[in-house]
């Protein structure tokens, strides 16, 4: 029940404001509102060649960017079932293995470094540090490295996150659902994290998406939102506030599915 934000929206997956945008590594970025003393304006998240270079490393020697997302990540959420919605990290790596061929990566190092950077998103999730991950959020956020549109796998994060599939989010649920991106976007900007300790990173991920999410509700007094509803508000102006949703697109990381 409640009073529902906007109407119905089209969602443009080549919207015309794209504020995120790879052509050129070193420009790739986009901003989050913080509370507090960083209000006077966003705080910028960056992404260097390095970070643009290791996803693409990740995601095309990995074979993911040919993946569908919904395989991929109905498997994290599949596995987590007899965990109570959580994967523990064992589990998450045997879903990497049963995804990924050994065979695809000979070079010792390679493997090596990939495998590190999974670790990373793993742990970038893993908020009680209990070895373990809520599987919805690591499905939503994992499924941008993956192949398929960015309407596509909006959708779906949309979908997972409503564990009730009345076909809306609350504010709050609407704040998990930006939690479940961020935290991976976040995590991959390497001149971001490396000046956080842990607990910080935490807390920034959480004050961007109830930004998000607060800035998704401003139309009134909704309750909940229904998908076409986001997209309505993507569209007629959302983009200005949360421009990393083009990231969603492997493309924009000059990845060639």
């Amino acid at each position: 029940g409640g009073e529902e934000a906007g109407g119905e929206g089209d969602y443009d997956d080549d919207d015309e404001n794209d504020d995120a945008q790879a052509s050129d590594p070193d420009s790739l970025t986009f901003g989050v509102h913080l509370p507090g003393p960083h209000q006077e304006g966003p705080t910028l998240v960056s992404f260097n060649k390095d970070d643009v270079a290791k996803v693409t490393e990740l995601v095309v020697r990995t074979g993911l960017a040919n993946m569908d997302f919904r395989e991929v990540c109905n498997l994290f959420i599949t596995t987590s079932e007899s965990n109570g919605g959580y994967i523990t990290k064992s589990q998450f790596d045997s879903c990497i293995r049963s995804l990924i061929p050994g065979s695809r990566m000979t070079d010792k190092e390679e493997r090596q470094r990939i495998s590190s950077t999974l670790s990373g998103f793993f742990y970038a999730f893993d908020r009680e540090r209990s070895e373990s991950v809520d599987a919805v959020e690591l499905a939503a956020g994992f499924c941008m490295l993956c192949a398929g549109s960015k309407s596509d796998k909006l959708a779906y994060a949309f979908e997972v996150v409503d564990e009730d599939l009345d076909g809306k989010l609350s504010r709050r649920a609407t704040w998990r659902f930006a939690r479940s991106f961020l935290t991976l976007l976040i995590k991959i900007s390497s001149a971001t994290t490396e000046a956080m300790e842990e607990d910080e990173f935490f807390q920034f991920v959480d004050s961007a998406s109830v930004w998000t999410a607060a800035a998704v509700f401003q139309r009134g007094k909704a309750k909940f939102i229904k998908f076409d509803n986001f997209a309505d508000w993507y569209t007629e102006g959302g983009y200005e506030y949360a421009s990393w949703l083009e990231l969603l697109d492997l493309r924009k990381w000059c990845v060639q599915e």
